[in-house]
C-alpha cells in the first residue's frame, strides 16, 4: 500500500481539512474511536486494495494494520520495538537507567552512568546486537550513515554509541536532556 494513495483518496474528498481525520489519526494514535473514523470517514474513499491492505490481518495471527491507531501505532514502528527490545535487555541484565532521571549533578550522573548504564554494554547481548545494521537500521538510520558511523568508529560501534551515551548522560544536567 502506498501512503500517497491514502492521504490522496482522504484529500480528494477535502476530509483533510474538513475534518481533520486524517492528522488526528496520526497525531493521536492511541485511541479507540480513530477506528470509528477511520470506518466512518476514510474507508470508503480507499481503493479496494488499500482497504484490504488496512483491513485484514496479514497473517493467522496479529491484528489488521487500521487497528494500531487504536493501540498507539507509534509502539508498533521499527522504532518503537527496538526501544522496548532495549527496555527487555536492560531488564535482564539487571540495569536501571532510569536512575539517571532523578540525579541532582552531573556527578550523580557520572556515578549512575558508571554503576546502571555502563554495565549495560558488557552484556553479550548487547556485544552482538550492537554492531549489527539491524541495531541503527531500526532508529532509522541509513544504510550510507550506519556506514559513516562504521568508519568513525574503526568498525567498533558499541564503542561509539558508549561515548555518545555517555556524553548525553554525563557531560551537562539531566534537566536540560532533550532527550532524556
Amino acid at each position: 500500500m502506498d501512503s500517497t494513495l491514502l492521504k490522496d483518496a482522504v484529500h480528494q474528498d477535502n476530509l483533510m481539512s474538513k475534518t481533520g481525520v486524517w492528522q488526528r489519526l496520526f497525531r493521536c494514535a492511541n485511541v479507540e474511536h480513530n477506528l470509528n473514523n477511520y470506518q466512518q470517514y476514510i474507508s470508503p474513499h480507499l481503493d479496494q486494495e488499500t482497504q484490504h491492505f488496512l483491513e485484514h490481518k496479514p497473517h493467522w495471527f496479529g491484528k489488521a494494520p487500521i487497528h494500531y491507531f487504536a493501540k498507539n501505532f507509534y509502539h508498533y514502528a521499527r522504532f518503537g520495538y527496538f526501544i522496548r527490545f532495549l527496555h527487555w535487555i536492560s531488564k535482564i541484565s539487571h540495569a536501571h537507567p532510569q536512575r539517571l532521571l532523578k540525579a541532582t549533578n552531573l556527578k550523580e550522573q557520572q556515578q549512575i552512568f558508571d554503576e546502571e548504564i555502563a554495565p549495560f554494554f558488557e552484556h553479550w547481548l548487547v556485544k552482538w546486537v550492537g554492531n549489527l545494521p539491524l541495531s541503527v537500521f531500526s532508529l532509522g538510520i541509513s544504510p550510507q550513515q550506519y556506514q559513516a558511523m562504521k568508519n568513525e568508529s574503526e568498525g567498533n560501534l558499541l564503542k561509539l554509541y558508549y561515548e555518545r551515551i555517555r556524553h548525553l548522560s554525563s557531560d551537562f544536567p539531566i534537566q536540560d536532556n532533550y532527550f532524556a
